[in-house]
């Protein structure tokens, strides 16, 4: 047997480590968890340059926001990392690398080979899928793709100190340097003969703010408010620009999506419940959710009995059905986010692999406003493939789209091996200048939030000036976005008051604790609208 640190960068969540550090320990091995450096954004200021690789999220206003920020650790922080490896003596260190982050994994790497002369280190996850050979620039093998079986497998023939040659998704060097590739492990299809990923707080570190965090979590994290969870693995789509359509080119076999039962997911959510002992909040990640509406009802009954935690999900365009929409509704879904990521039916087909035109992303989203759930909507931006018609096509499409709603706005990225990115690479497209695109962004934002009429709409495509100077655009993007997200978070506070009262209206002494409540903390002005609307309700309830 082995012992195995695993390294996380600037994650917490990191679903895929903790699902590793399970099945390592069930196999009978030592092993530990390090987070390194926690999952913060950062705001860049309106001339700080930014990197190529980094995920990037376009503000109203103008501004950028990167999600995580890879902060330089400290020196303190680095001599903690250090200390923890000496203590732990890992025979194999393992990080999960994120394309962002490689700078960062790279220095990680040197810092182990200091420290653990000797000993073996592995890069994993979406960058060691995508480019495992460059890896091996800085680590001893790369694994490639879901590494449940052969992870354990490496763990075991390096404990036993045996060769690793023969390990199912291995990329490493023989001893004339020469690269090798080793088949690809099959996929589990039986997700539930696999572990829960390890939420314990025993065998977990985290470094941040200049402190060792061992068997608690930092309470600045928002792991410590919220829980990721995956209900399958796949996604039925094939987009361009995701790391999942490259896992298919060379995995076949995660085309079809891979669903867990009912039962052991609410199963993994109740073994949190009760180690938390407080609410949290549950974030359902699958790429898909809204797949299979038998299958989501049979789980949300399960959920709002058992669970009974706030929750959101992804939806998509051919999945915002009604009746999908309405279960959800039911179930008490805080909000749901669907990805429109074009406007323009050529950039959506052609480029992006994404079948589904303009009007069928209007149609979900008329089906999601009459379901009365709240949506996020995401738009990639800052697109070489685009043409001003396509950008025209979009800002129509997003004033055209049921309000309120909110954008989320991001750059878009062109990682290792995707298929956009060799496209682009294929058509020699230049980097995107982000200042042409801040005219195009505050449009859209504006778009967003506030009903423009033809007239209006033609003359802000025809204004030259703001095309080269856009800071009133922006001004204006800003200030109506807070006015929106203000009313929405009212609207959405006042839906879940309502629907308290509807299903509790003959506890009439609990609704006035509430009230009450809700006046010591949020302010007479908050007090008197919540009281009319309890007023107006039981007035309704009662005639």
């Amino acid at each position: 047997m082995s012992r195995v640190l695993l390294v996380s960068l600037y994650d917490e969540f990191c679903r895929g480590p903790r699902q590793l550090l399970s099945e390592l320990l069930q196999s009978g091995h030592d092993a530990w968890l390090l987070v390194f450096k926690l999952h913060r954004r950062k705001e860049l200021g309106s001339d700080e340059p930014s990197a190529p690789e980094w995920q990037i999220e376009i503000q109203a206003g103008g501004g950028r926001a990167v999600l995580p920020y890879p902060f330089a650790p400290t020196d303190k922080e680095v001599g903690l990392a250090c200390e923890l490896m000496q203590r732990l003596r890992p025979d194999l260190v393992g990080l999960s690398v994120y394309s962002p982050q490689v700078r960062q994994a790279a220095d990680f790497t040197r810092l182990v080979r200091q420290i653990l002369p000797g000993v073996p280190v592995l890069w994993g996850g979406p960058h060691a899928t995508c480019l495992p050979d460059s890896c091996l620039e800085y680590a001893d093998y790369a694994m490639v793709g879901e590494g449940d079986t052969a992870l354990v497998d490496l763990a075991s023939r390096v404990g036993a100190g045996v060769s690793v040659d023969s390990v199912a998704s291995l990329v490493w060097r023989d001893a004339s340097g020469q690269i090798k590739r080793n088949p690809l492990a099959p996929v589990i299809d039986d997700l539930d003969s696999l572990p829960f990923p390890w939420h314990r707080y025993e065998r977990l570190f985290y470094i941040d703010d200049d402190t060792l965090y061992e068997n608690r979590v930092p309470e600045n994290s928002l792991y410590a408010r919220n829980y990721r969870i995956m209900t399958s693995r796949g996604c039925p789509f094939d987009c361009s620009y995701c790391m999942l359509s490259y896992q298919k080119e060379i995995m076949p076999e995660c085309s079809h999506v891979r669903m867990r039962s009912v039962e052991n997911v609410i199963a993994e959510l109740e073994e949190e419940k009760a180690r938390r002992g407080v609410p949290f909040f549950v974030e359902i990640e699958d790429d898909v959710f809204t797949i299979n509406y038998n299958r989501m009802k049979a789980f949300l009954d399960l959920y709002s009995e058992r669970i009974a935690m706030p929750y959101w999900c992804y939806t998509h365009p051919r999945y915002a059905k009604p009746e999908m929409l309405n279960l959800l509704r039911s179930h008490r879904c805080s909000f749901v986010v669907m990805g429109i990521q074009s406007g323009s039916d050529r950039i959506a087909k052609e480029i992006f692999n994404r079948h589904i035109g303009n009007a069928g992303v209007l149609e979900a989203a008329t089906n999601i406003h009459a379901s009365g759930l709240r949506p996020f909507y995401d738009l990639i931006s800052n697109n070489p493939f685009e043409t001003d018609e396509d950008r025209i096509s979009t800002f129509h499409l997003l004033r055209s789209l049921p309000k309120p709603y909110e954008l989320q706005l991001a750059v878009l990225n062109f990682y290792p091996n995707l298929r956009i990115t060799r496209m682009r690479d294929e058509q020699h497209l230049p980097e995107v200048d982000h200042f042409a695109y801040r005219y195009w962004n505050s449009l859209y934002q504006l778009a967003s939030t506030t009903e423009i009429s033809d007239e209006m709409a033609q003359h802000l495509l025809a204004d030259e000036g703001l095309k080269h100077a856009p800071e009133m655009l922006e001004w204006m993007a800003k200030q109506t976005y807070q006015a929106v997200r203000h009313g929405a978070d009212e609207h959405a506070e006042n839906i879940s008051l309502r629907e308290d009262i509807d299903a509790g209206i003959r506890r009439e002494e609990a609704l006035r604790i509430l009230l009450h409540d809700l006046h010591m903390r949020k302010g007479f002005r908050h007090f008197i609208r919540l009281s009319d609307l309890y007023i107006r309700l039981t007035k309704k309830h009662n005639a």
